[in-house]
């Protein structure tokens, strides 16, 4: 099996990412106004479950991923080169976490002294304050790649906040490769399917001491979504031809079932298990066949392809838009006209933003992993 980009793949990750903006855009008119926009659909769950829902979809893809690869390198060389594993995910994840983590902790509180209109919302100015202070100080949990423990016991860092997923990222990085390194097949998927179905299992039910569930710390691990798209890796290289047959024959029935289920599972909550599932079969849909060509898909695979850019500096995006409409519109929050502006002000110097970052800041980095690191 040659190398290969999965196009199909990036549709999903533009949806991902803007599921989380808008998540967070509406989040921070309910913070701020105490008020659920006309965007808000149902009320305050639908829209804390697409934020939710969109940063699930970004696990599902990068355990497929990543698992893909790691398949791919020992079945081509008949090893795994570990080195150069974790080297290409230093260079493609750390120059964008790093600038964030800079940015959340020097930048916003230099910028909130400067800038006048910058202090014309409340929540995002106080968290900033909160890290200047030094009643925030949870920097080395970032530093050591554990920014999803310091939302446990800090207050959220404004403009970082979000990079809990990209530490929980790297926390499985350290231990999934080594699954691989098992030379039964069998074993390999015992292995994963256990990561997969963590939360069900006994132990997670005893309180160790102190009265703390042992379920609670695997809410901060959540590696069972890289493991349901770890899954599909495996089944999309062993059961190719296969899975080829079964969607050409049910074309139209499985686009319809899976994404209709899927949608379903955006807007209403159902178990985790059944999303995971679903998420599944969507990310196989998604890879398999030849109809995600860039030329006829252009717009969404370019997004795409920025996505980690649109996810990591969408935050400082929405805090100085939003903060630029309160403080010349005070009352834009009450008018949709005004809103949809400020949505797609929001959404267009995001976009800008991540495209800048990719062609001048990550990709050089992704040249030098592609061409020094390669997987195989």
């Amino acid at each position: 099996m040659d190398r290969q980009y999965f196009n199909g793949l990036d549709v999903i990750r533009a949806l991902a990412a803007f599921l989380v903006i808008f998540h967070h855009i509406e989040l921070t008119i309910v913070q701020e106004f105490g008020i659920v926009s006309e965007f808000g659909i149902v009320q305050n769950a639908v829209v804390y479950l697409i934020g939710k829902r969109g940063v699930h979809i970004f696990f599902m893809l990068s355990g497929f991923l990543i698992t893909f690869l790691l398949i791919q390198e020992k079945t081509k060389r008949g090893f795994i080169s570990i080195g150069n594993f974790y080297v290409r995910r230093i260079l493609r994840i750390w120059p964008l976490y790093f600038l964030t983590v800079f940015i959340g902790f020097v930048v916003l509180p230099s910028l909130l002294k400067n800038f006048d209109f910058l202090n014309s919302l409340h929540f995002y100015p106080n968290l900033i304050r909160c890290v200047d202070s030094g009643l925030n100080d949870s920097l080395n949990y970032f530093l050591f790649f554990i920014p999803n423990l310091a939302l446990s016991y800090f207050p959220p860092v404004a403009g970082a906040a979000h990079l809990w997923s990209i530490g929980v990222e790297e926390q499985f990085y350290l231990f999934w490769p080594l699954i691989f390194f098992i030379p039964w097949p069998r074993i390999q998927l015992v292995a994963i399917l256990s990561v997969a179905l963590l939360p069900f299992l006994p132990f997670v039910l005893v309180r160790i001491p102190g009265g703390t569930p042992w379920a609670s710390w695997v809410g901060h691990f959540p590696f069972y979504w890289m493991a349901f798209g770890g899954l599909a890796a495996l089944f999309y290289y062993r059961f190719l031809s296969t899975l080829e047959k079964l969607f050409n024959t049910y074309n139209v029935t499985s686009w319809l079932v899976i994404l209709s289920f899927f949608t379903i599972g955006l807007g209403i909550k159902i178990s985790d298990y059944l999303f995971g599932v679903f998420g599944l079969l969507m990310i196989l849909r998604f890879s398999i066949g030849k109809q995600w060509e860039t030329r006829r898909f252009p717009k969404m695979i370019f997004l795409g392809k920025i996505s980690f850019g649109l996810y990591v500096y969408h935050p400082l995006v929405m805090f100085i838009v939003l903060s630029g409409f309160q403080y010349y519109l005070p009352d834009w929050h009450a008018s949709i006209v005004i809103k949809t502006q400020a949505y797609i002000a929001v959404f267009a110097l995001t976009i800008v933003t991540a495209w800048l970052s990719f062609r001048y800041l990550e990709k050089p980095f992704i040249q030098l992993k592609d061409n020094k690191f390669k997987s195989y």
